[in-house]
């Protein structure tokens, strides 16, 4: 594998359009690792992980950040012509000449590159619920939590069909 150098980086960035000092940092990163959290965290100067990876997915989705990865995988090497004929021999390969598990590796690997993997969705809420409930009964605890069950799927479900 090339080593991606940092000039390379510089002149395809020039070409496409000027990012932010810490954005090109999480590019060439990014680009080196295939770690988006790891990169967000080295570049941005995060300390929570959870943090890190939201920033690296919102990143991730912008075309700027998209091409400029893209672009310096194609000048060192690795655009999607040549990374696919290696892995399709591993891909394609007689079973007895190639375990599985590096089948199933190389299958993944080159549904990463192509991100042709659908993107993730999560949702995450924090309720102080202390001072509503203190005063209730257990049972009308239990139906008020079946109410928000209820409520919750529905939005998940709207989430989901958009």
């Amino acid at each position: 594998m090339n080593s991606i150098k940092y000039g390379d980086i510089i002149g395809v960035m020039k070409r496409i359009q000027p990012l932010t000092i810490k954005r090109k940092k999480y590019v060439k990163e990014y680009a080196e690792t295939g770690n988006g959290t790891q990169s967000a965290m080295n570049s941005f100067n995060f300390k929570d992980k959870r943090t890190a990876s939201n920033y690296s997915v919102e990143l991730l989705k912008k075309p700027l950040v998209k091409k400029s990865i893209e672009a310096i995988l194609n000048k060192s090497g690795l655009d999607l012509e040549s990374i696919s004929s290696p892995l399709q021999s591993i891909i394609h390969a007689p079973v007895k000449d190639v375990k599985p598990s590096d089948t199933l590796r190389a299958l993944d690997m080159a549904y990463k590159l192509h991100n042709a993997y659908p993107p993730s969705k999560s949702l995450s809420a924090r309720f102080n619920i202390t001072k509503k409930y203190e005063d209730m009964k257990y049972d009308d605890v239990l139906k008020e939590l079946e109410t928000i069950r209820h409520k919750t799927n529905k939005l998940m479900n709207d989430t989901e069909a958009s």
